[in-house]
């Protein structure tokens, strides 16, 4: 007797090779269109959080939405109660595409414990619009939407586009293929079925019309950007070898790039036994020796995608892409560019899953001035969650423009133009307020709470006394440590981790 066992990925086994995940932030909507034969399934993480739903089918002309729930169908709901979570690019967005919404098939969910909340399948293409309406008491809490792809669908599923692009081309698996970006254009890299490395290089247009070779260098970036130890993730700009900037990244749904490695090589495939294999390197050298730029054995580049770190004995490790369908890097021209962008041929390695694919570019021209976003996920199987603004960005931004990414916000690096001794006098001698928006703050109320809390630090927490605080370790049942913080003591029977 023969058995077969379908092959099984070591990474993202949650996601699977056909499944894309949506978030629905708070108090907000997310549009998804989906495919006939596609199941979606709604969970809500925290639990407690109501859930509005609508349909609408081919160009949204009033007939029923080709849905069918995994279970009884919800409540109906009505149309205006979903169209006040849109926001006005969403509502120009259905517009755009035929889609009414005042003739929509709507549902309500009540609020529900934590996990998945229903399940649906669509037996035609469909519009779905989730959104996570506040509360009577104005909160509203993130949920997920999981989207499976039907059984033996091959087609890539595509984002849609961030606004209407001049260009629109893909980069065939195992090549590469240059293009030219004028000053204000932007350039969206998209890993269309996820798990792809895509290396990205850059060279200014008047330098290479005057006979000279430039192009962006990661060791001159990480130092103009004050990152010189390498790092996993993006810089906020690229530079040339004369520190001229080329690239300004604006978007980054993914976030674990290299951008300290080269691009790979024919020398790393033949050391490995693959003789003859073709490699990035070669395919950008191929692209643009005929705009007049000499073939190298070994490109620098920025690697997409590909997942690389530093590990303490300095070695570069390197591991699965993060990266999964849709995922996209957008960037702005600084100047005037020719640019060519790979889809790696690495079937040897992890860092494609084994099986490399085709890469989306689309060039928009420049419009009104985009928000930055970073994704941010706690593990590789997390949803990806983009950097917000916090809800003291109104006031910390009129005095600063340094910021950086923490988990999924944007928090302040400092004041004024390197005033760090004024703020450390200030903070000594006067007062000062820190936005804290990124740390997590946790209640622990109840009869056990304190020793629920002595059990878990290794601090003698019955010696803390109500209105007094102390930093602490948290550690799991072998002594191993789970996050460190600061505990405070407001009650008898209630506490407040700040970690």
């Amino acid at each position: 007797m023969v058995s077969t066992t379908a092959i099984r990925r070591p990474f993202q086994e949650r996601l699977g090779s056909g499944r894309r995940l949506a978030l629905v932030a708070p108090g907000a909507a997310t549009l998804i269109e989906m495919a006939p034969g596609e199941c979606a399934s709604i969970i809500d993480p925290e639990g407690g959080q109501s859930v509005l739903l609508a349909a609408l089918a081919g160009a949204g002309n009033g007939s029923p939405a080709p849905l069918h729930f995994g279970g009884d169908e919800p409540p109906v709901s009505d149309a205006a109660s979903i169209a006040g979570t849109l926001s006005d690019r969403q509502s120009k967005l259905l517009a755009l595409r035929g889609r009414d919404l005042s003739v929509a098939s709507c549902w309500a969910l009540a609020p529900d414990g934590a996990g998945e909340r229903v399940t649906l399948e669509a037996s035609a293409a469909v519009t779905l619009i989730v959104a996570a309406p506040p509360g009577a008491d104005g909160l509203a809490s993130e949920l997920e939407v999981a989207i499976d792809r039907a059984i033996g669908g091959n087609a890539p599923l595509l984002p849609d586009p961030l606004w209407d692009p001049v260009a629109e081309f893909v980069v065939d698996r195992r090549t590469a293929r240059s293009y030219e970006l004028a000053e204000g254009q932007f350039v969206q890299i998209v890993d269309i079925e996820g798990r792809q490395c895509s290396d990205f290089q850059a060279f200014p247009r008047r330098a290479l019309d005057a006979g000279l070779e430039r192009f962006i260098d990661t060791t001159v970036s990480r130092s103009m950007t004050r990152r010189i130890y390498p790092e996993p993730g993006l810089c906020d700009k690229f530079f040339d070898q004369d520190a001229s900037p080329l690239v300004e990244v604006v978007q980054d749904s993914c976030g674990r790039h290299d951008t300290f490695g080269l691009a790979c090589t024919q020398r790393i495939y033949e050391q490995m036994g693959y003789l003859g294999h073709v490699s990035c390197s070669e395919n950008i050298s191929r692209e643009m020796e005929p705009r007049g730029v000499a073939p190298r054995a070994a490109w620098s580049a920025i690697n997409f995608f590909f997942n690389t770190q530093v590990g303490h004995d300095g070695a570069i490790l390197a591991d699965e892409s993060w990266s999964r369908p849709g995922d996209h890097v957008l960037m702005r021209a600084e100047t005037d560019l020719v640019c060519v962008s790979t889809a790696c041929p690495d079937d040897t390695s992890p860092i494609n899953g084994w099986n490399p694919t085709d890469v989306l570019v689309r060039i928009y021209d420049g419009g009104a001035p985009l928000r930055k976003k970073v994704g941010f996920r706690m593990t590789p199987t997390s949803a990806t969650a983009l950097t917000r603004e916090t809800g003291f960005h109104p006031r910390t931004s009129a005095l600063t423009r340094h910021y950086r990414a923490a988990k999924d916000l944007w928090i302040p690096t400092g004041f004024g133009s390197g005033d760090v001794i004024e703020e450390y006098w200030a903070t000594r001698e006067a007062a000062t307020i820190q936005d804290l928006s990124q740390i997590s703050k946790i209640e622990i109320t109840g009869p056990d709470a304190e020793a629920l809390m002595d059990y878990a630090s290794p601090r003698d927490i019955t010696r803390l006394s109500v209105g007094q605080l102390t930093y602490s370790p948290m550690l799991r049942p072998p002594g191993d440590m789970v996050d460190d913080g600061t505990l405070f003591r407001l009650s008898p029977t209630g506490f407040r981790w700040m970690c």
